[in-house]
This record gives structure tokens, C-alpha cells and sequence, in this order.
């Protein structure tokens, strides 16, 4: 603990002197590997809240024992101060997937292969579940090695819904083209519940990467299915395919971008249950005039973002070229309360092209996909910074990612909590509003709310107040328009907050 605090310090000390190149950035802190090396984490969920501690998962090597991969997570209070850390060390590679909380318990669903000789991403794996108490001591422990309907190869993607965990067993054997796609349904004991067949996934000559395929358990419990061809010298195809929980395809869309080779990496459900959509587009560049060129004004991919409505209809779809490379563009997060999304991933500078150097790099797009802002931040230093997952916490965000090079993998984690400017996708709710009146804005202790209201004097009304995700933090029932309510807010955290009227919205700043 004391080791990762003078750390800590140097590396902030390192920041003043070099100077972060996003002014914003509130704080950054470091972690250093204990008896697990840090490994690759090229899946999302690696950053939770849990009753206001965060969970930073990792995967790695463990000294004991290099061949196979271990995993744990680092336990931080709001402010990224490590209160504790749990390693996960079994006999072969395990990866934890999610971290929930039930029953005052921590459930813990990880991947699990148990054949002899299997590597990170290959090899026969199952769930394997971890019941821990608050003090981190086991519970329960399960996992059903004996489930058939695993199969080798198989990238076993792993999604929770409704306590059940439900598992993508596609495999593709690229010799004879034969491909097995099927969703395996377990308990949260890992115990086999039922299998469904996933109809209609793919068409003759479509080639299946861990990039191509994507599940997406919906809020009615449908699936959502992005399949693309990922070769840059061919047509690309992406489709979006929802079905139903039988397996059973509802509708069917091909997404492209004019005649670009599009290429999507993501899929998230807004609160609208319409799908919004993140991937690129692919220049049509030979390998040869890639190794032959001076590549340094090269367009390499363009970021293209789209809506598909829930009943299948494509809305828009926009493109924004990166006249740099980009690396892990594949993430995003919807601001719920801003109907806007975050999109993050790492970024290389065109002058860091040929170092290969990548750094923090996030964008804003506002509800009908415009980019309305773009920021990134990075260390001085010959170090790679990879953003893996974000959390938005009141009106700053949290990215959780890997620091390191080519050569040495991730040599720390880092946590920075961030302030973007937001005023380029909330300005409609920053004007006039006739309806609500709030002071004094900003705020630290109380605000008064007059509601200025043509309703009859005796009708009542309710107001809420949101956080930037939109969820609801405070309800304030039976108010009158002849009434101001003095509303306590010291309790609130720090941040943007907005009083909703109906479909109205007025901001203000807890300070």
C-alpha cells in the first residue's frame, strides 16, 4: 500500500512537471502488478460501482505460475484510493467477466478453461462463479466442467440478464467453413438451464473473428447481433440482427456506409430501446501501398456512429473521418439525462505515428449523432495509454485503462477522473424555462424551486431531480404553483443536475 502511494506521487509529480495535455483532468492515480503481471483486457464491464466503492478488474500472469492467466480486482473509494485488492489464482486461465452485488454478497462470473494445454483466448472454457462476503472471504464457489455443449474454440462471450447467465458458443473452422453458433443458458450457480439456436447468423463466405460477432441482451430480453466481415481487401458485410428469446430473427438490417468497407465494433441499447451503433470505415488501401508509401497523411479509418429504431428502421448514420490511427475506437457509454454518448478509446498522434505511441482520446455525439466535442490527455512520457472502461459518476467521467508499451505489456492501471465540456450538447436545456425557476445556481447546501405552472391552484404535481445519467436522485410530490420549495441538496454529490418538470428540464451546479 505504501509502495503504491510514493508511486503514486512520483507519477504525479511527473504530470505537473510534463503537464497532462487535457486541462480537465481532475486526478490520475496508479496501480502498480503484486504477485499478477497485468495482461491484456480487451472486454468491457472492467470498471464497476458497488455501494460507492469502485471495482477495477484486471487479468494477468501469475509469478507462480506464467502458463496460465489469473485475474483479480483492485477495490478504490470515489477518489481512487486502493482499499483492497483480491487475485483469483486456479490451476488454468480464469478471467472475470462481472462483478455484482446481491444479498449483500459480491457474485463474481468469470471464464474458466479446464483443458489441459489451452492458451488466453482458445481452449474448452465454462462460467465459473465466485460468492464472496463484504470481507472477501468465499462463500460459494461453482463450476460445471461437465456442461457438453461448450466446444474448443469456441470465444464463449458471457452476458447476464434476469439472473440467468447466458454464453455465445460460435466457433468457426476456417479450413472447412463450418460454423456452430448457439446460446448456452445457465443459473447463476453456472448450472445448464437450456440452449437456444441463434437463427439466421451468418451467410456463405463470412469469415468470424472475435471483432465480427456481438451479443447484446436487450431490455426485452431479445438478442442483438452484429456480424461483419473483417478483411480490408474484400467487401465488408455488417448486419444487425435481432431475435427473439427462442433464437427466432425479428429483423434484419445491413449496415453500410456509402461504398466504404464499414466495419461495427459496437452495439448499446439507449433508454429509448432503440440500438445505437459504433464502428469504422476502412479506406481501400492495398497492403502493398501501405508498406510502399509515406503513409504519414494517410487516412487510415473513419469513425462512423448510427441509430437503428427498435422496430429495425436505419435513422442516420454519421462519419467522421480520424486522420490518424486509432487503436481500441470501440467503446461507448449513453448520457441518458443529455440523450448523448461518449465514445472513448486511444489515439495516436500524427506526429506519434511512427513510435506507435497511443493516448486517452474520448468524443461527444449528441442524440442525432454530431460530434459535438473531442478532448484527449496522455503522459509525457514513451509510455501507451489504453482507456478500457468508463463510469459516469454525477458530471465528471472515469477512465480505467493500462499504461505500458509493445514490448513490456501493461506495466500499471491508471484511474483519471475527468470533466468534459458539456455545454456543446446540453445548450437546449440551459435557455429560458418558463416553467421552472431554481435558486440561488450554483449551489451548495439548498435551492429554491418555483414552479411557475397554469395548472388549477388546488392540482398538485411532482418534480425530480436527475444526476447526468438521468437517473433519478430526489422526487418532490404534492407541490402547488403557488408554493417555492426550499430543497435540501448537501447530500448530493458534487456535479450538473437537472429538475425535471414532465418533459421539461432546467441545470443546475451542486458545488
Amino acid at each position: 500500500m505504501k509502495k503504491i502511494f510514493i508511486f503514486s506521487i512520483v507519477l504525479s509529480f511527473l504530470l505537473i512537471i510534463n503537464k497532462i495535455s487535457y486541462s480537465k483532468v481532475l486526478w490520475q492515480k496508479y496501480y502498480e502488478k503484486d504477485s499478477i503481471a497485468f495482461g491484456s483486457m480487451s472486454y468491457d464491464n472492467t470498471l464497476c460501482l458497488i455501494e460507492n466503492q469502485l471495482f477495477l478488474i484486471f487479468n494477468g500472469t501469475y509469478s507462480g505460475n506464467s502458463k496460465f492467466i489469473a485475474t483479480g480486482f483492485i477495490v478504490t473509494d470515489l477518489y481512487g484510493n486502493e482499499l483492497n485488492r483480491y487475485n483469483i489464482i486456479r490451476e488454468k486461465n480464469i478471467m472475470i467477466r462481472f462483478i455484482k452485488e446481491k444479498a449483500f454478497n459480491y457474485h463474481i462470473i468469470s471464464t474458466y478453461g479446464y483443458k489441459d494445454n489451452d492458451y488466453i483466448f482458445m481452449g474448452k472454457k465454462v462460467p465459473h462463479k465466485l460468492v464472496l462476503d463484504k470481507s472477501f472471504n468465499i462463500i460459494e464457489e461453482n463450476c460445471d466442467t461437465s456442461n457438453q455443449s461448450f466446444y474448443k474454440g469456441s470465444w464463449n462471450f458471457i452476458f447476464l440478464q434476469d439472473d440467468s447467465i447466458y454464453v455465445d458458443n460460435g466457433i468457426y473452422n476456417n479450413k472447412t467453413g463450418y460454423y456452430y453458433d448457439k446460446i448456452t443458458v445457465l443459473d447463476l450457480s453456472t448450472k445448464f438451464i437450456r440452449e437456444i439456436d441463434v437463427d439466421t447468423l451468418h451467410q456463405p463466405n463470412i469469415w468470424k473473428s472475435t471483432n465480427s460477432a456481438y451479443f447484446l441482451v436487450t431490455s426485452e430480453i431479445n438478442y442483438l447481433i452484429v456480424v461483419s466481415k473483417s478483411n480490408r481487401n474484400t467487401i465488408e458485410m455488417c448486419d444487425l440482427i435481432l431475435l427473439n428469446k427462442e433464437g427466432k430473427t425479428i429483423w434484419k438490417k445491413y449496415i453500410k456506409y456509402k461504398d466504404k468497407l464499414t466495419n461495427v465494433y459496437r452495439v448499446i441499447e439507449n433508454k429509448d430501446g432503440d440500438f445505437i451503433g459504433l464502428g469504422k470505415t476502412l479506406p481501400n488501401i492495398s497492403d502493398q501501398e501501405l508498406n510502399t508509401k509515406d503513409t504519414s497523411d494517410i487516412q487510415r479509418d473513419s469513425l462512423i456512429i448510427f441509430k437503428v429504431t427498435k422496430d429495425g428502421y436505419l435513422e442516420w448514420i454519421k462519419e467522421y473521418p480520424l486522420k490518424n490511427y486509432t487503436n481500441a475506437f470501440y467503446r461507448i457509454v449513453e448520457l441518458k439525462n443529455l440523450e448523448s454518448y461518449i465514445v472513448y478509446g486511444s489515439y495516436i498522434y500524427k506526429k506519434d505515428v511512427a513510435n506507435n505511441r497511443y493516448q486517452c482520446y474520448y468524443a461527444l455525439i449528441d442524440k442525432y449523432g454530431n460530434l459535438t466535442y473531442q478532448e484527449y490527455w496522455t503522459l509525457d512520457t514513451n509510455k501507451d495509454m489504453s482507456p478500457l472502461s468508463v463510469l459516469c459518476i454525477g458530471d465528471t467521467l472515469l477512465f480505467y485503462g493500462g499504461i505500458g508499451t509493445n514490448n513490456q505489456g501493461i506495466e500499471y492501471l491508471f484511474l483519471s477522473e475527468v470533466m468534459p465540456d458539456y455545454t456543446s450538447i446540453s445548450s437546449e436545456y440551459n435557455g429560458e424555462n418558463k416553467d421552472i425557476t431554481i435558486y440561488p445556481n450554483p449551489a451548495s447546501e439548498y435551492i429554491e424551486i418555483n414552479p411557475i405552472i397554469s395548472y388549477h391552484l388546488l392540482e398538485s404535481f411532482e418534480l425530480k431531480i436527475c444526476n447526468i445519467l438521468g437517473e433519478c436522485v430526489m422526487t418532490l410530490n404534492n407541490l402547488y404553483s403557488t408554493q417555492n420549495q426550499r430543497v435540501n441538496i448537501s447530500m448530493l454529490p458534487k456535479g450538473v443536475y437537472f429538475v425535471r418538470l414532465g418533459n421539461k428540464f432546467l441545470k443546475f451546479l451542486k458545488y
